[in-house]
């Protein structure tokens, strides 16, 4: 005699599992880092290298030309063609691994150099006393603002307001501290802040100098950005961190769309049944009493059925705009005919090009970046992975 047990539905076997959990983590990390996504545009280039020459006239005395000046004066000009675009501009330079000392302690820093509106476009909260004003960091004032682990690894408990830094072979004044900044982008443990305009007074040699712009709107000032700052500091890396953040989580998008439609289809399955049968009920009640008896009660349940066949309807939209949003972002890999050859070839080749410059200067924010864009793409990749494979069989017929 055969007789078959219950089959046992299938589960995910304790690898798939693993991964599954692994994948989601890595994924909800990168989205806890990334998100919400900073509206802000940069252009990096390298520093210019500082020259010392001395003197014609004898006098010994050395002239240095740091080359900064006119990067500066470029932002004014940067600024009042972009106007109607920007909320903020500013510029900064940074040197890493830059000694620094006070009361008699020495730290190594990353050393970033900062002209107006840098508080707008790259805030740091203060911990202490105040940011430097407009007419210090005009004016290329000796003050300095650390972040609050320097300023303890320097000072230790004590305040470290109206000190003096050294940085180089000139004293700052400390007039703030700001909250520890570092991420996964930062080359050192410390920061400190100063006003550019000292550093071209100095003759301090950056390693790099990045023009920070805060757009009005989320799109639509890249490309002006981008060949402003071309023609008045020359070649460079541009970068949009909200387009960085967007392609860094594309994969993270495409899951989130296939589970939301996955939801949303099994939902759509069981508004049907739940139509099928409450028709059902309606032709058994019409088979036993009139119309007036059941139509008040039977209009309000097909009212709340359209209603929620509706809000499915909505929600399947919003997923839709939610999954060709990159395509609005990213117009340049759409190409100008879908079914020319030609077309195709020539939007390959534009983004090889793109993509093989030799030299890509990388900014604090796009390191952070790549660096949760890189687990978000593992954790994506872990998680496809614990779907496909690693299934317990389904439960077998057995012989009595």
């Amino acid at each position: 005699m055969r007789s078959n047990s219950p089959v046992r539905p299938r589960r995910f076997s304790a690898a798939a599992r693993l991964l599954l959990l692994a994948g989601i983590l890595l994924q909800l990390a990168a989205c806890l880092a990334l998100l919400p996504g900073e509206n802000l545009l940069e252009y990096a280039v390298c520093a210019p290298d500082v020259t010392r020459t001395k003197n014609p006239d004898g006098s010994g005395e050395v002239q240095i030309e740091t080359g900064l000046e006119e990067r500066i004066q470029a932002r004014s000009e940067v600024q009042s063609q972009l106007s109607d675009g920007l909320a903020a501009l500013s510029c900064s330079g940074v040197k890493c691994g830059f000694p620094v000392s006070g009361n008699g302690n020495d730290a190594v820093a990353t050393l970033q150099a900062v002209d107006q509106c840098f508080a707008e476009t790259c805030p740091r909260p203060l911990l202490e006393g105040r940011w430097m004003d407009a007419g210090e960091l005009k004016s290329g004032a000796r003050v300095a603002v650390l972040d609050g682990d320097l300023a303890f690894k320097l000072f230790g408990s004590d305040s470290p307001l109206e000190r003096s830094v050294r940085i180089g072979d000139v004293d700052y004044r400390i007039i703030g501290t700001a909250r520890h900044r570092r991420s996964v982008g930062s080359p050192d443990e410390y920061g400190v802040y100063i006003p550019l305009a000292a550093i071209a007074a100095q003759g301090l040699q950056l390693d790099t100098l990045t023009m920070y712009a805060l757009p009005l709107s989320a799109s639509g000032m890249e490309q002006s950005f981008r060949s402003a700052m071309e023609s008045a500091w020359g070649p460079g890396s541009f970068y949009s961190l909200r387009r960085q953040i967007m392609g860094g989580l594309l994969l993270t998008r495409l899951l989130l769309f296939a589970l939301g439609m996955g939801i949303l289809l099994r939902l759509f399955g069981r508004l049907r049944a739940l139509g099928r049968r409450f028709r059902e009920q309606i032709a058994a009640m019409h088979a036993r009493s009139y119309a007036r008896d059941y139509l008040l009660p039977s209009a309000a349940r097909i009212l709340l059925l359209i209603c929620a066949a509706a809000l499915l309807l909505g929600a399947a939209y919003a997923l839709l705009c939610f999954l060709i949003e990159p395509v609005y972002t990213f117009t340049e890999w759409v190409p100008e005919s879908l079914v020319e050859l030609s077309a195709l070839r020539k939007l390959f080749w534009e983004r090889v090009s793109a993509a093989a410059r030799p030299v890509r200067i990388v900014t604090q924010d796009v390191a952070r970046i790549s660096y949760w864009s890189k687990l978000a793409r593992l954790g994506a990749v872990l998680t496809l992975l614990g779907c496909a494979s690693g299934r317990n069989s389904p439960g077998t017929r057995r012989n009595t």
